[in-house]
């Protein structure tokens, strides 16, 4: 189990069914965020959400492989949580993320909130852990809100 972690939101101008199809994407990753170069869906649940992935970091303050496992805790309009914690890495000791999506407006607009707790295997202050750890939260936050809201305009999802 990771230590206390770091949190990031954001107001997302689509619907939480929009930006959970985002989150659920995963092997999309790549394309949006400038951290992760590749991701591998190693298993899905038995409803279709992936199960157990594998990532790499290559952009960013880490570089490393990483496993984790994922739950599906949403509703049919996007609202809920998405959860995963580290199964494997050479560098993570320990990861925990949430995502938590909930709409302010009947459904018009999501309300994003990504946590992320994770320790290293090797010698790191605590000071620096933390901006290691803000420094993923808020880029990946930034990165999805601008993925999602630049298809819906160009796809007119609403």
């Amino acid at each position: 189990m990771a230590t206390t972690g770091t949190s990031a939101s954001a107001q997302i101008a689509a619907p939480p069914g929009v930006v959970l199809d985002a989150i659920a994407d995963v092997e999309k990753y790549p394309r949006w965020s400038g951290t992760i170069s590749s991701v591998t869906v190693r298993s899905f649940e038995g409803d279709g959400w992936a199960d157990n992935v594998e990532f790499t970091l290559t952009g960013g303050p880490l570089k490393d492989t990483f496993t984790v496992d994922y739950d599906w805790d949403v509703r049919e309009d996007g609202t809920g949580e998405v959860t995963f914690a580290l199964v494997a890495s050479d560098l993570l000791s320990a990861m925990d993320g949430t995502f938590s999506l909930s709409s302010p407006d009947d459904g018009v607009s999501t309300d994003l909130t990504y946590e992320l707790a994770l320790d290293v295997n090797v010698p790191m202050l605590g000071l620096l852990k933390r901006r290691v750890e803000k420094s993923l939260v808020t880029s990946l936050v930034d990165q999805l809100k601008a993925y999602v809201e630049a298809r819906v305009r160009a796809r007119g999802e609403r």
